[in-house]
């Protein structure tokens, strides 16, 4: 009933197996290389949300939470910086938020800067008081593949 394949019959498969091989693999390397670029949604405060992963907010909003640096919460400040099309020079970049923070008492236990996955720049600042504990981060987000549009965030996580 049927033919016993060629080899022309065998050839073609392989070539046709070879071929779909490499689509599957520029397919997969192609997605792997793709960034997110996309500006950070805002959400309202009705929206639940995981310790690991800060509430983005606006900040006349924040303001008008009046919490304290001991009450637990982690938010991104969205609106604090206009975007820019360049870093900062990092000698005379700073953290917004730290200011108050110390204000209220707390002191530097740490800072750092770097890299980081969604843009050319992060700042970390950790601040203490005997019971309380806050993270500032100050992120540059690239707003575009060739990372020339920048949205810069601050976002406060405390105890």
């Amino acid at each position: 009933m049927f033919d016993k394949p060629t080899d022309s019959m065998k050839i073609r498969q392989q070539l046709l197996d070879k071929k779909l091989y490499q689509l599957l693999m520029i397919t997969l390397i192609t997605a792997c290389q793709q960034k997110d670029t996309k500006e950070p949604t805002l959400f309202t405060h009705d929206t639940l949300y995981v310790v690991d992963n800060p509430l983005p907010i606006l900040f006349d909003e924040y303001k008008r939470l009046e919490l304290s640096f001991c009450d637990t919460f982690h938010y991104e400040i969205t609106d604090l910086y206009p975007n820019q099309n360049e870093l900062t020079n990092i000698n005379n970049d700073t953290l917004y938020l730290d200011n108050a923070i110390k204000d209220a008492g707390f002191t530097t236990d740490g800072a750092s800067w770097g890299n980081w996955a969604n843009g050319p720049r992060i700042l970390s600042m950790e601040l203490d008081t005997d019971s309380c504990h806050c993270e500032v981060y100050k992120k540059y987000w690239c707003l575009n593949d060739s990372c020339t549009q920048l949205k810069i965030t601050e976002e406060i996580k405390c105890n």
